[in-house]
């Protein structure tokens, strides 16, 4: 009877002990993550392109912004990601650009480029002006639906709003465009426009200084 249960204990904590060995041992199997030498960037050819995270733009098309091509030799790290993400930039298509290394095999290179559209205009809106003063404005502002929402849209936009009331006699107008994420359309944002007249300033009079060339005869 003893020598059954002293079986049955080193049988169970045999069964433990090989348990946590192979525990032990799935967690420490090496990933197929690839490794860079950043002191020492090597030379490889591209063998494959992954363009994610696009809704409006054409992957083609922005692939083919980046200059890089599938089978061209490309130093990691080097300035052909980096040149890849400002040509992407420079077109302000995209708000933000991420190029990584997928994975490495032997001398080839596979890339994943991940990329956020900039918001395209749905719709916009007035806060702060009677519908009477809306309509009038409408005409004068540029504003184009479909088109890409950015910085420069956002300053023109607030400009225009503010030589409009200026020739009206509102001088001192305060104007804030502000874009709303539109809820019913991915990726797409309403303009705020909140306008402030402040108090119209009126010409009372005219002052010339200087010095009196012509009088009016006595």
């Amino acid at each position: 009877m003893k020598k059954i249960l002293l079986f049955l204990v080193f049988l169970t904590v045999g069964n433990e002990l090989l348990g946590q060995f192979r525990n032990t041992r799935s967690q420490t199997q090496p990933t197929n993550e690839p490794t860079l030498n950043y002191a020492a960037p090597q030379t490889y050819i591209i063998a494959g392109i992954e363009v994610t995270g696009l809704n409006v733009l054409d992957k083609n098309a922005m692939l083919s912004l980046t200059g890089l091509r599938i089978g061209d030799e490309i130093k990691i790290p080097g300035d052909g990601i980096s040149g890849a993400i400002r040509k992407l930039w420079k077109h302000g298509l995209v708000g933000d650009v991420v190029i990584s290394v997928q994975k490495i095999e032997g001398t080839n290179v596979y890339l994943a480029i991940e990329l956020t559209e900039r918001p395209r205009l749905n719709d916009f809106y007035f806060v702060g002006i009677s519908k009477g003063a809306q309509s009038s404005l409408k005409e004068d502002l540029k504003l184009i639906k479909g088109k890409i929402v950015n910085d420069a849209t956002i300053r023109n936009a607030e400009l225009s709003v503010k030589k409009h009331f200026v020739k009206k006699g509102f001088l001192n107008t305060v104007v804030k465009v502000t874009p709303v994420a539109d809820t019913l359309n991915r990726g797409g944002v309403r303009l705020k426009i909140d306008v402030d007249l402040k108090s119209k300033v009126k010409i009372n009079a005219i002052y010339i200084e200087g010095t009196v060339l012509w009088t009016m005869p006595s």
